[in-house]
């Protein structure tokens, strides 16, 4: 209950600061062309003054790039994406926001809205979105660094992908990832390597999730669909997050892509052209 009120709490709190650079934009872009504007340029005069005859259309923009921020997943903050993710998101959302403003010019017939307040404010709020990101996951990365909301993790699976897995992991503190250490079913446990250890095996995996405190699992390997399901069902049952490293994944060459047939999730390892 209380990470699902702090989750409510941060969401709120990024909407807000998305509203108030929205407002500053359209502030900044109008604040630039006042003679093409039918009022005196001020935050009353935009957003309140029924004498603006385009205060609506202002609001309407604000309420799109509000929820295409949502819909973009930009009020909430995955460790695992980067910044450039998230400014071409902003960018997208900014994008689209203004093309559904021109269009609501047309169909409305909204006469006489300056087109570059349109343009400059769309300049803006991509900027000012942009940089708050920034700003936002610097803030998280030296919160996380400094062990804040850090997650406990175990990896299924001590091999060769396992073991890059997990120096990968060691290499990004930003992540805030712990791994307690791998469960593995085939390996030589009295081995001693640098870094995580062994502790159990795949069929222990209720247990020790229990006993470390587990909040993710990385699957990397790849073993009968009965041993992988009986993992998701137990994960499902203890709220743990299940992330899968792609079957094969050691001997891909280059990049994949992942898309969807309908609602089935699609990965292809090798480009496929006509």
């Amino acid at each position: 209950m209380i990470y699902f009120t702090r989750q409510i709490f941060i969401r709120v709190f990024y909407v807000c600061i998305d509203l108030l650079f929205w407002g500053i934009a359209i502030f900044l872009a109008c604040a630039l062309r006042p003679k093409t504007l039918p009022f005196d340029v001020s935050f009353f005069n935009i957003f309140v003054n029924p004498a603006n005859p385009f205060r609506f259309l202002f609001l309407f923009w604000g309420v799109i790039i509000i929820f295409l921020n949502n819909a973009h997943g930009l009020y909430y903050t995955k460790r695992e994406i980067f910044e450039p993710v998230e400014v071409w998101k902003v960018i997208r959302s900014v994008a689209i926001s203004s093309f559904i403003v021109i269009v609501t010019i047309y169909l409305m017939k909204i006469e006489r809205f300056p087109r570059t307040v349109l343009i400059l404010g769309s300049s803006f709020m991509a900027f000012l979105f942009a940089l708050w990101r920034f700003i936002k996951r610097l803030i998280v990365n030296y919160l996380v660094v400094h062990g804040y909301n850090n997650f406990n993790v175990l990896i299924i699976g001590a091999g060769k992908v396992g073991k890059a897995l997990v120096k990968e992991i060691q290499s990004r503190p930003e992540l805030g990832l712990k791994v307690i250490g791998y469960l593995d079913d085939f390996q030589d446990t009295t081995k001693k390597d640098k870094g995580p250890e062994i502790i159990g095996k795949i069929s222990d995996f209720l247990n020790i999730s229990r006993r470390e405190f587990i909040d993710k699992v990385f699957i990397t390997v790849h073993h009968d669909s009965k041993t992988f399901l009986r993992l998701l069902e137990q994960a499902q049952e203890l709220k743990i997050a299940v992330q899968v490293v792609p079957h094969g994944f050691e001997l891909m060459r280059g990049n994949f892509s992942k898309y969807n047939i309908g609602l089935i999730p699609i990965l292809e390892y090798c480009d496929s052209q006509l």
